[in-house]
């Protein structure tokens, strides 16, 4: 979250899911919550990045697949996801992947080819 809003990383999140739904609309999809704010610290405590980051560990425990959002490597937070998501043998995909997917069939349904250049 290193240089972005909340509200950023929130709209990020949403299109993601978003997009994720349109590539894969017969799958149930569960959305994990795992952005956490300043409103989900427990009344009375103060705390730093690290419980963030925890709380999103924990979260990923319930997840079967992990997607990473663009740039996740150039924030130190999202590398530590994704080392824990491997080491504990989470499916992991970078969301790059997904949009790929989705521009496809978007360029398809127009009749259209996709290329990237």
């Amino acid at each position: 979250m290193k240089d972005r809003t909340f509200d950023e990383i929130e709209i990020e999140r949403n299109v993601m899911i978003h997009v994720i739904g349109c590539v894969y609309p017969d799958e149930e999809i569960e959305v994990i919550d795992s952005l956490f704010s300043d409103e989900d610290v427990p009344d009375g405590e103060t705390v730093g990045a690290l419980w963030f980051l925890g709380e999103s560990i924990k979260a990923m425990d319930k997840a079967d697949l992990v997607v990473m959002a663009v740039n996740w490597q150039h924030a130190r937070g999202c590398q530590i996801e994704h080392e824990i998501a491997v080491d504990y043998d989470k499916r992991v995909i970078p969301y790059w992947t997904i949009e790929r997917k989705y521009l496809e069939q978007q360029a398809k349904e127009k009749g259209k080819e996709f290329e990237i250049s």
